[in-house]
C-alpha cells in the first residue's frame, strides 16, 4: 500500500510549471491563476495559505513569492516575476483605459480597473474584491473580513471580539 506522502508527491509530478498541485483529496492540479485569489479551490484551501503579501504599489507573484514594482504588471513584458509564470501578465484587461491601473482580473461585472490609489485601501472596489487580496498588513489600517462584504481596522482584527459578521477576524488567533 502507497504512503500518504508517495500519494501527494504523485499529484506533484503531474502538475506542470504552470500549475498549483492539490495534495488533499480529490487531488488536482489548478492553474496558477487560482492560487491565492481569495477563492479556496483545494478541498483543504491549501492554495490560500501562505500567500505572499504586497505592499500597495506592488503586485504578488504567487508562484515565487516576491513582490515586484505594480507598473510591471500588464507591461506587455514577458515574465516580470521572473519565476516562468508570467502571472503578472496574466487576466490583464487590453482596455487602453486600463493602462498603469490595478486590474480586476476576477470580476466578471463592475469594473475592469480601478486607480491604484484603491488597492489595498480596506474597501473592495473591484466586484471580486481582488483589489484587496495578497495586501501587507502593516501598511494597511483596514482589512478584509472573508466574507468579502466588510472590513474591520487593523487594531479590532484579533482583539478577542468578533466585528466581522462571519466572525473571521477572530478565526486565526494564536
Amino acid at each position: 500500500m502507497p504512503s500518504i506522502e508517495s500519494e501527494m508527491g504523485a499529484i506533484r509530478e503531474t502538475c506542470g510549471d504552470t500549475d498549483y498541485a492539490c495534495c488533499s483529496l480529490p487531488q488536482m492540479c489548478l492553474p496558477l491563476s487560482k492560487r491565492c485569489d481569495g477563492h479556496m479551490d483545494c478541498a483543504d484551501g491549501d492554495d490560500e495559505n501562505n500567500c505572499p503579501s504586497c505592499a500597495r504599489d506592488e503586485f504578488a507573484c504567487v508562484k515565487s513569492g516576491e513582490c515586484i514594482p505594480a507598473e510591471k504588471r500588464c507591461d506587455g513584458v514577458f515574465d516580470d516575476c521572473g519565476d516562468g509564470s508570467n502571472m503578472d501578465e496574466i487576466g490583464c484587461s487590453r482596455n487602453s483605459t486600463c493602462i498603469g491601473k490595478f486590474n480586476c482580473h476576477l470580476s466578471h461585472t463592475g469594473p475592469s480597473c480601478v486607480e491604484w490609489d484603491s488597492h489595498c485601501d480596506g474597501k473592495a472596489d473591484c466586484a471580486g474584491a481582488e483589489d484587496e487580496m495578497n495586501c501587507r498588513m502593516s501598511e494597511t489600517k483596514y482589512l478584509l473580513c472573508e466574507n468579502q462584504k466588510q472590513s474591520v481596522t487593523k487594531q479590532q482584527w484579533c482583539d478577542g471580539t468578533a466585528h466581522c459578521a462571519d466572525a473571521s477576524d477572530e478565526k486565526y488567533c494564536y
